[in-house]
């Protein structure tokens, strides 16, 4: 056998395995992705069940407070709507998108 016929076959051996190894560099990296938005997504699922369930106690603090059955669930509504209000307003602002945006971007995407 011709020393250029190993020396191609050789030369396509290292670019099948670059190929190989660069599909398993993006399999992990798509793993670790998925795995990171997985866990994301898990802990907002389980902040907003400790909000909800934090504000239904508040409600009923405030209710057997000021005696009343309805007046805790009112005054933690409009808290609830002055605060979107006042999150609709800071996110009109491009400075609180960036720094949101910054920081779901490191939390995916970091290296460690």
């Amino acid at each position: 056998m011709p020393p250029i016929e190993n020396l191609i076959k050789n030369i396509i051996a290292l670019v099948e395995n670059r190929v190989e190894l660069f599909k398993l560099d993006i399999k992990k990296e798509f793993s670790t992705l998925i795995t990171k938005v997985f866990i994301l997504l898990t802990l907002s699922l389980v902040g907003l069940l400790a909000l909800l369930f934090s504000s239904f106690a508040l409600c009923f603090l405030l209710n057997r407070l000021l005696e009343s059955i309805y007046m805790g669930f009112v005054i933690v509504s409009f808290s609830y709507i002055i605060l979107a209000f006042i999150i609709l307003q800071m996110w009109k602002s491009e400075k609180i998108k960036v720094q949101i945006t910054d920081f779901i971007y490191s939390f995916i995407f970091k290296e460690k």
